[in-house]
């Protein structure tokens, strides 16, 4: 890459302006009608012999213009104290940009450079428009500029806000003092730092210093008021570093920014990794913008943490407590409902072989009563006596053997029931012996003597753990038959065991 070169106006506070006569240098005479050739429309002049513009930079090399012109007259260039030029500015036709003196090949350190109005007729001017110098710069590395560092207390440290006053007069407000020797701070990283700031009237000197380096004293003032560089210095390195600047005096300085520069490897993936502003306010502006994020992520991804527990546990509590009331439950609430077998006719007839008319079990346990033949029981009053089902097998309900009907008629343990789909054809088919049992309504159910204390006395019923009827089966009980408060008369037949059904008369067809 090519030497990097730095250009620096004639307005700047880096030059320094010196009269030997009554009157200051002339700084751009708005009625000069050429003065928009000059770069940036500006430049300083003098007619007094002796009258001479210095300025101080680092660099390898340097570069002096000015415009020549038919007022122009004899000059001599100083370089570091010593004389190395004769010039004379006179053109009878005006020539701008013009080389005033160059110097190349200078030693890689700092250098000052005069221009002096050497014309003893003071009648011809001296004139300076620009000066332009190569840095040290290696030819590696290209020059940026970091953030612009504001003027604030906030970004600079000042040494008494009661000195310092901000001043929001014009299109760049700055931070203003007329004490002499109040002083501003600004640290930064980089490899250099240019400030900024007011240069007129009423500005005088002030210093400036970087690091432990040389204090430079610069005038800030000029018969125009300009927004411009006041102060530049490079080559330091990279690092945070530090400039004083104090006001010299009781006229006025103002700040009005900074600006850090930086060397850096333009291929070099980090070149972009730091904007090179610095200072305690800095540092400590990106801490609590730091710690701000931190903490409001962190709380973020508390409640997120705490919602997702509390929403788990919730879940977890709502399938314990679905598992608890599913342990429960009734096993019948799960189990598959059963219909009743379809039927062409209205009854459902049941036909009983004459071997059920033997005495049950439980009759021939005790030889106190006698030897009866049993009906089966009607069903529960207010309970439709249309339709049977068949009970489980093995169901232990006392009297009913294990094929029983759920009508609960009792029969021996070695009885069967055996269902047809109708009834016979006629009375002709019906075997011998064989009676026709129909399920019908009864009408209402006169109870035999003792009937409920038999009953109370039954043993409570015990069903196997395979038996599950489901609840929807069970038709919803009918409204309950009135029972007849007709006197029974007294009963004349022995008394029943408990747990014992109503005997039935024998059949006299059957008994033959």
């Amino acid at each position: 890459m090519p030497l990097y070169n730095v250009t620096v106006d004639d307005v700047s506070a880096i030059f320094q302006y010196y009269s030997t006569g009554a009157k200051p240098w002339t700084d751009s005479p708005t009625s000069d009608q050429e003065l928009h050739s000059y770069w940036d429309s500006t430049y300083h002049s003098s007619n007094y012999l002796g009258s001479q513009a210095s300025l101080r930079f680092q660099g390898t090399a340097v570069y002096l213009f000015a415009a020549k012109r038919s007022k122009h007259g004899a000059y001599e260039i100083y370089l570091d104290g010593e004389k190395v030029y004769d010039g004379s500015g006179y053109s009878a036709t005006p020539l701008y940009n013009e080389y005033m003196y160059n110097a190349t090949g200078l030693s890689p350190t700092w250098h000052n450079l005069t221009i002096r109005n050497s014309d003893p007729s003071n009648t011809t001017y001296t004139e300076v428009d620009y000066v332009r110098w190569t840095t040290l710069m290696p030819e590696s590395l290209a020059e940026t500029f970091g953030t612009t560092i504001p003027y604030s207390p906030n970004s600079m440290s000042y040494s008494s806000l009661n000195a310092w006053k901000e001043n929001t007069e014009g299109s760049n407000p700055s931070m203003a003092t007329s004490a002499d020797g109040a002083s501003v701070n600004i640290t930064f990283n980089g490899n250099g730092i240019e400030l900024y700031g007011k240069r007129g009237p009423a500005y005088g000197m002030f210093s400036a210093q970087v690091d432990g380096y040389d204090e430079q004293q610069l005038n800030a003032n000029s018969e125009q008021v300009h927004d411009t560089l006041l102060f530049r210095q490079d080559n330091l390195t990279a690092g945070s570093h530090s400039i004083l600047v104090t006001n010299r005096g009781t006229s006025t300085l103002a700040i009005t920014s900074a600006k850090p520069i930086l060397w850096r490897d333009p291929n070099s993936p980090s070149s972009s990794g730091s904007d090179g502003q610095s200072g305690s306010h800095s540092v400590s502006t990106g801490l609590i913008a730091g710690v701000v994020v931190g903490v409001v992520v962190g709380l973020a991804a508390l409640v997120f943490l705490l919602l997702f527990l509390l929403r788990r546990r919730r879940n977890k509590q709502r399938e314990n407590d679905n598992r608890v009331h599913s342990s429960h439950e009734p096993a019948f609430l799960d189990a598959t409902p059963f219909e009743l077998p379809a039927s062409s006719n209205e009854h459902s007839p049941y036909i009983q072989s004459t071997a059920s008319a033997r005495p049950s079990k439980h009759r021939n346990e005790s030889s106190q009563y006698p030897s009866y033949s049993f009906q089966p029981v009607l069903g529960s009053p207010g309970m439709s006596s249309r339709g049977s089902f068949d009970t489980p097998h093995g169901l232990g309900v006392p009297g009913s053997s294990a094929g029983g009907s759920s009508s609960g008629r009792p029969t021996s343990s070695g009885s069967k029931h055996h269902h047809r789909p109708s009834e016979p054809s006629s009375r002709g088919e019906i075997p011998e012996g064989v009676q026709v049992i129909h399920d019908s309504d009864a009408g209402p159910i006169l109870l035999p003597p003792a009937y409920s204390a038999a009953m109370e006395a039954r043993a409570p019923v015990e069903l196997p753990a395979s038996f599950s009827p489901s609840v929807s089966s069970f038709a919803a009980p009918a409204a309950p038959t009135p029972v007849s408060t007709t006197p029974v008369p007294p009963s004349t037949s022995p008394a029943l065991p408990p747990g014992a059904a109503s005997p039935a008369m024998p059949n006299s067809k059957l008994s033959r």
